[in-house]
């Protein structure tokens, strides 16, 4: 990352001198080859010179602008898997990161290139998965382990899939005839259909063919799992509970 930052600061200097030269050489090389040149013919030339670069260099310099800002504040770095608004799909691996662009790599294997003018927002994913949980509500603890690791076998595994298989985490009893069987799993981001629709699918089709009566009583549900969201909402939670209370203590004095 700060070889990456360290090489963006370089190429924005190299870029700024760069402009610098031309624009300098440009205005010598007028100078030379029009000494006596009337100063409305200059004007006009910079007219010229300035509708040019309002097509060219001025977009250039928003990309550049905006850029630099989401490096200074951190938005995101090399290796974070972001989604980027308003582009609807529009997500990947972050490869390359310049003060002008930014280059995903999508799941499928395809190369996005991003102007930092058109990023209005960004989702980020510090990890190139997020954790998923898959809840199922049995009337038998042994059988609805069985169906549900059945199940497992049958969902796909792999980098750009589930990069850590589904896999039961929990038992638990709610009563005395039910309990929660609770699985977790790896998804990577724009796959999270192959556990919401496909892997929900499968456990209930692998509980009905399982010659028995249906052990699943209730779900399979699903929902994210991430303990950084969870400590905030948790804090948060708190904070309006303490603010609630107070100022129902004060209203009540």
């Amino acid at each position: 990352m700060r070889l990456r930052r360290a090489e963006t600061i370089i190429n924005l200097g190299i870029t700024i001198v760069r402009v610098f030269v031309v624009v300098t050489a440009l205005f010598i090389i007028w100078q030379v080859s029009h000494p006596g040149a009337h100063p409305v013919a200059l004007i006009g030339v910079g007219t010229v010179v300035v509708v040019l670069a309002g097509a060219t260099v001025v977009p250039l310099l928003r990309d550049i602008t905006y850029g630099f800002i989401m490096i200074a504040e951190k938005w995101y770095g090399v290796g974070d898997h972001v989604v980027i608004e308003p582009m609807a799909g529009t997500g990947g691996v972050v490869e390359k990161l310049t003060l002008r662009s930014t280059k995903l790599r999508t799941v499928n294997g395809e190369a996005v290139w991003v102007h930092h003018q058109h990023v209005q927002g960004v989702r980020v994913t510090s990890a190139a998965s997020h954790p998923l949980v898959v809840e199922t509500f049995v009337n038998d603890p042994k059988r609805g382990r069985k169906v549900i690791e059945d199940a497992i076998r049958v969902i796909p595994s792999s980098p750009t899939t589930v990069p850590q298989p589904l896999a039961i985490s929990e038992v638990k009893k709610i009563d005395d005839h039910l309990w929660r069987i609770t699985a977790i799993c790896e998804i990577t981001p724009f796959r999270e259909w192959i556990v919401d629709n496909f892997a929900v699918k499968v456990i209930k089709k692998t509980d009905a063919l399982s010659g028995d009566e249906p052990v699943i009583v209730h779900g399979p549900i699903v929902y994210y799992a991430d303990a950084t969201a969870e400590k905030r909402y948790r804090r948060s939670a708190t904070v309006r509970k303490r603010l609630r209370a107070s100022a129902s203590g004060n209203t009540d004095s």
